[in-house]
């Protein structure tokens, strides 16, 4: 029963880097969009970097609630895709 374990463990590896990639983008992505609408306000009532960095940190476990869950179903669908393909 050796070959069940190694093709689970084969696609838990590939949906978990699938799916941690799909976080980092999906993350960087909304906070991204988010920040640039009100950037330019921020920036000239005299915000620094360091207080607009903090800012940013604040407003990322907001949009982790919506990268979680979208970037687990794009780990799923990449590695399940992927598996298709490879037949």
């Amino acid at each position: 029963m050796r070959a069940p374990r190694i093709l689970w463990l084969s696609i838990f590896k590939d949906l978990l880097i699938h799916s941690l990639l799909g976080l980092l983008i999906f993350t960087i992505v909304l906070v991204a969009q988010s920040s640039l609408a009100f950037l330019d306000e921020l920036l000239a009532a005299g915000i620094g970097f360091a207080e607009l960095w903090i800012l940013l940190q604040m407003r990322v476990p907001t949009y982790l609630s919506y990268g979680i869950p979208t970037s687990i179903l794009f780990g799923i669908l990449l590695t399940f895709g992927r598996m298709s393909s490879d037949s």
